[in-house]
């Protein structure tokens, strides 16, 4: 899950990456030329907002001043779904890059927010959950592997 996110009824292993936060334009869009985008210039295309009332409060604290004059189109929690809109020339979707990876750029563009916006994820589970003894492994593995990740950094 990407933080900020509230785990106070889950176990969880905080993942030792740091994600960039992205904007997802139509190849086509002035913002493609871009090395990087600003909440100013942002501010002047329609949005499409994340939908957890946690991240979301990440980007509105990004916008700023120009939080209060964006052109919201929809808002979603799937970096594929607001891809599409972005596609179909919906607006410009506000998403980690890792979940884009993958896409051709012939139809979409990820272009860095400016300054710079990254986040963090966890890997959680409901606590007292029962694990099948697969899944213990797997945690334990996740566990291990990125314990020895931050002692590295």
């Amino acid at each position: 899950m990407l933080e900020p996110v509230n785990v106070e009824r889950h176990d969880f292993v905080r993942l030792g990456v740091r994600e960039r936060w992205v904007a997802l334009v139509p190849p086509g869009s002035p913002l493609a030329r871009l090395d990087a985008v600003s909440p100013a210039e942002l501010s002047k295309h329609p949005v499409i907002m994340v939908r957890r009332p946690h991240v979301k409060s990440v980007l509105e604290n990004w916008f700023g001043g120009y939080y209060k004059n964006l052109r919201v189109s929809f808002t979603s929690n799937l970096s594929t779904n607001a891809a599409h809109m972005v596609r179909r020339g919906l607006g410009c979707a506000l998403v980690i890059e890792g979940s884009v990876m993958f896409w051709d750029r012939s139809f979409v563009r990820a272009v860095p927010l400016s300054p710079e916006l990254l986040s963090t994820s966890v890997l959680a589970w409901k606590r007292g959950q029962p694990m099948s003894p697969a899944v213990e492994k797997f945690v334990d593995g996740a566990r291990i592997h990125f314990k020895h990740d931050a002692a590295m950094k």
